[in-house]
């Protein structure tokens, strides 16, 4: 027996069937199609939110504006204790300035 060192090679050229071509293709293709078609039709998150988050925004903005701009009780006075109330910045800062001005020495 003698044993020969060559490889045998193939002598006959298989073709693959149309259908299993066919059937790959789609294989492939499939999951990215929907993927493509889930994340196409899904609601975009920010246009849904983006209203809301606008209207709070606006709503916090006027609610600052108006404590920064308008008199109101904290606290309303009691017959033990005396009232707390909010001023407006710009009549805050007046006080505040009033009452650290240092007199200037008038000279002779």
């Amino acid at each position: 027996m003698t044993m020969s060192n060559e490889i045998p090679t193939s002598t006959t050229n298989t073709r693959l069937p149309f259908g299993t071509i066919i059937a790959t293709t789609i294989a492939l293709l499939f999951p990215p199609a929907v993927i493509a078609v889930l994340l196409w039709e899904r609601p975009s998150t920010t246009s849904a939110i983006e209203p809301f988050g606008v209207q709070k925004l606006r709503e916090l903005q006027a609610a600052e504006k108006r404590q920064l701009t308008t008199y109101e009780w904290i606290e309303p006075p009691t017959a033990d204790k005396p009232g707390m109330v909010r001023l407006p910045i710009s009549r805050a800062r007046e006080l505040m300035l009033k009452e650290k001005a240092v007199p200037q020495k008038v000279s002779k």
